[in-house]
């Protein structure tokens, strides 16, 4: 049975908001992350049931609250759960190119025929995050990693113990090029876990 890979384009620039706003059907079916850039900053988030993007922070007495984030700050933003990835990249005066990536054939999302792509395999992949728990209470759904480089930041994933690891996962997909070459022709963000003990040495 033939797999595939479906990416539904926006034909035009829109804001991130309105990215969202389109695709809010698809980013309500499960909890839904978010990596963010902005100017001076790089972070996990994750999108509400309000469907605003917003992160948690530790006030001046190590106390957690919610941030709402604006998304008119942010210039690429990738929202994405286990059944599909929005993208979205700054081009022009707070607009930007949008594009969602699902092996979903039916959404109703800007086109009606999305571009398919044609999957000979995927591979499940897996990254680990900067930083240990610390163990920190931080608010229910987050927890607190920290590394001697990059000090102490909020990730949104509970239940992560003292030297615990974060990993974000991902799914690579193959397709078959000229000459019957297999390689790696996108990868999907699909969610974060806590790290998987690895057996030991020897």
């Amino acid at each position: 049975m033939s797999e595939s890979l479906y990416l539904y384009t926006a034909c035009k620039l829109l804001t991130l908001a309105d990215a969202m706003a389109a695709c809010r059907t698809v980013l309500k079916r499960a909890e839904t992350y978010a990596l963010l850039y902005a100017a001076q900053d790089c972070y996990l988030a994750k999108v509400g049931a309000d469907s605003q993007l917003y992160r948690m922070q530790l006030d001046a007495r190590g106390q957690p609250y919610r941030e709402t984030i604006d998304p008119a700050g942010i210039y690429e933003a990738r929202l994405f759960h286990a059944e599909a990835e929005l993208r979205w990249l700054h081009r022009h005066q707070g607009q930007g190119d949008a594009v969602l990536l699902t092996t979903t054939e039916t959404l109703k999302v800007w086109v009606q025929t999305p571009e398919a792509e044609a999957v000979t395999g995927h591979i499940e992949q897996r990254y680990l995050l900067w930083g240990e728990g610390t163990g920190a209470p931080v608010g229910t759904g987050w927890s607190q990693l920290s590394t001697a480089r990059i000090g102490a930041y909020l990730a949104p994933i509970g239940g992560i113990a003292p030297h615990g690891r974060v990993q974000l996962t991902a799914m690579e997909y193959l397709k078959t090029y000229s000459h019957g070459n297999v390689g790696v022709f996108e990868e999907r963000l699909t969610g974060l876990q806590k790290a998987r003990e690895e057996p030991a040495d020897g």
